[in-house]
């Protein structure tokens, strides 16, 4: 590392403590640490050490010097030295101000934080290691690695290039992955783990007569990168398998295309495609007609329709393509959690005759999702806890003709054409309660109706799509007078299906709040205060102040916490002031509290997913 490069930096903040496997019946909050210190410097991880000594070694510098503390450790002060040479004064300013301008040793470069888009491949394979090129501008390398879930070691290797080793006990998932250097973070660029390989897409590949070869089962991390792009890829197959192809794109990794995949035999002919069957992301299965050759083909349109009528195509239209002929996780049976040892797999080529596999492993996320999965298959599928005191069931369980007690969690099939579901269930006169039903979140093919009936059979609320975005739905029943009530669920155009599966929970809504930020990463000049605008919603009537707060910084920063009041101009937004008192690099969140309620503050990314873990790095203002 040369001298321009020498500077204070704060070691990445890696979670150290694991996404804890729980008991299918076990829903206790999974609480991230702070902080733990950890350094990568290309393939040679430094041991934890006082900072200035640690990069003063990474320089293979002397460290007996003090610190200077109005600026970087001392062996990276700008050493001054006398010239012998004697020269007119207005000769050594002509001379000197070029030597100021471009020396590297008498001035530290301007550098800006980490600029991180994507990752080829975007994926990587549990049990190996991975070399992955990131794209973005990084003007200082190595960089620091920060994830938000632990188990990956990640390790630089030269500028825009890095390993990351997944162990062979990891669960797979997705995993948002931030670079960090002295003067700030990137923003987190999802990475996905799964138990197959992962290849990345080569062009030429968009003709049928000049596929790329892929061994499968495999993901492929791709970009249709120009407009009319086709990506082609030739696999092979043996009659009676079932090949899947699904598509991670949008809004994982490609936040403006909607794509289509298609399965062709080797001539290419279609033999099936697939637009929009989990969100506005594709999956296809075709069963396999001989041995041989397949093309899987896949193709996009922009997400916001235009005026085109060709193939779209852009530098933000990655994907990842998972092709395979073996065993494939779709989703869990029941879909609710904490139903102790009921979960099992469904999807394609599972090791039963059924379309059932094994029991399914669970992971509590830092976000609180549960994550399931069944090592050795391809796939994982995400859920949001059930809560605690609910009632969890499921079709085939609960006996049709008693009711269900509220709040109830319960998964059922509209296993064919016309086919309706009658759920009984007790209420009281006055009670609020809330339905939510689920099936095209979760990448299912129902496209729900909602129909509640008191007991004689009068229809008192009917409710279908959210949005025309969004076909699932959530409607809140005022209950007219005690007694038995039905809730009959249907699909919107009497489809039905093995995989016309549903997920139906009530509650009865109390008040409550939740925080949120714009931004993740945050940066700030020690001494000078920095502002973090919080926003608050109040939900169902909540009408008392909240204490807002950041934690985690310790004494590295002052700060006073603040009162959203329930009326007046800080009930909807207000902002925190934070004062670093010395430089540094941390994580940190935002809590809100009430009484006996606590909530953190989350800012929800481009690609989806949210963010609890938030970033400051306290460095000095640029020299001028």
């Amino acid at each position: 590392m040369s001298g321009a490069q020498g500077w204070c930096q704060t070691p990445a903040v890696t979670d150290r403590q694991g996404a804890r496997l729980v008991g299918i019946g076990s829903e206790a909050a999974h609480q991230l640490p702070v902080s733990q210190i950890q350094r990568q410097s290309g393939k040679r991880t430094l041991p934890e050490m006082p900072l200035e000594e640690a990069d003063c070694l990474s320089m293979g510098l002397n460290t007996e010097s003090k610190p200077n503390p109005d600026g970087p450790p001392a062996c990276h002060q700008p050493q001054w030295v006398e010239s012998p040479i004697l020269l007119p004064r207005f000769l050594f300013f002509l001379l000197a101000i070029p030597a100021l301008l471009f020396n590297p040793f008498l001035l530290e470069p301007v550098f800006a934080q980490p600029d991180l888009n994507s990752f080829a491949p975007r994926a990587a394979t549990i049990g190996q290691t991975t070399e992955i090129t990131a794209s973005g501008k990084f003007d200082q390398w190595p960089v620091q690695f920060h994830s938000n879930r632990p188990g990956l070691k990640f390790e630089a290797l030269k500028k825009g290039i890095f390993r990351v080793t997944v162990p062979p006990e990891a669960a797979p998932g997705i995993y948002l992955v931030r670079f960090l250097d002295r003067k700030g973070a990137s923003q987190p660029v999802p990475l996905v783990t799964d138990s197959i390989a992962s290849l990345v897409e080569k062009e030429p590949n968009d003709s049928p007569k000049a596929p790329q070869e892929v061994p499968i089962p495999a993901n492929v991390s791709g970009v249709l990168a120009k407009s009319g792009d086709v990506d082609c890829f030739r696999v092979q197959c043996k009659k009676g398998e079932s090949l899947v192809a699904t598509v991670m794109g949008n809004p994982l990794f490609g936040q403006t295309m909607d794509s289509v995949v298609q399965i062709c035999d080797e001539r290419g002919f279609v033999l099936n495609q697939n637009d929009d069957r989990r969100g506005i992301d594709p999956m296809l299965v075709v069963p396999i007609p001989a041995d041989g050759h397949y093309l899987v083909r896949i193709f996009a349109f922009p997400s916001t329709p235009n005026s085109t009528v060709r193939f779209a195509g852009a530098a933000d239209y990655r994907y990842l393509l998972q092709i395979s002929s073996g065993p494939v996780l779709w989703f869990p049976s029941p879909l609710s959690t904490g139903t102790v040892g009921k979960n099992q797999a469904v999807g394609f080529n599972l090791p039963t005759d059924t379309e059932k596999g094994p029991q399914l492993k669970q992971v509590v996320l830092p976000d609180q999702q549960i994550l399931f999965y069944q090592p050795g298959t391809a796939g994982f599928f995400e859920l949001p806890p059930s809560g605690e005191g609910v009632q969890r069931t499921f079709e085939g369980e609960h006996p049709s003709e008693k009711p269900l007690s509220i709040p109830f969690d319960f998964t059922g099939t509209i296993s064919r054409a016309g086919e309706l579901d009658l759920l009984r269930f007790e209420a009281k006169k006055g009670e609020k309660i809330r339905f939510q039903l689920d099936a095209r979140k979760y990448g299912l093919e129902l496209d729900p109706l909602l129909t509640l009936f008191d007991s004689e059979g009068k229809s008192l609320l009917n409710k279908d799509d959210n949005s025309k975005a969004d076909p699932d739905l959530v409607v809140d029943f005022t209950v007219p007078a005690d007694g038995l009530y039905y809730a009959r669920i249907k699909d919107s155009a009497d489809a039905g299906g093995p995989h016309f599966v549903y997920r139906i929970r009530s509650s009865r809504p109390t008040p409550d709040f939740s925080l949120s930020v714009t931004a993740n990463q945050f940066a700030a000049v020690p001494g000078k205060p920095l502002e973090i605008e919080v926003a608050v919603e109040r939900k169902d009537g909540f009408n008392q102040p909240v204490e807002i707060r950041a934690e985690g910084l310790g004494e590295a920063a002052k700060q006073t916490a603040v009162i959203s009041a329930a009326k007046g101009e800080t009930a909807k937004k207000i902002k925190l002031k934070i004062e670093p008192v010395k430089e540094f690099q941390q994580t940190f969140r935002i809590i809100g509290k009430s009484d006996n309620q606590q909530r953190t503050a989350r800012q929800v990314l481009p690609c989806g997913r949210n963010v609890e873990t938030l970033i400051l790095t306290a460095t000095p203002a640029p020299k001028k």
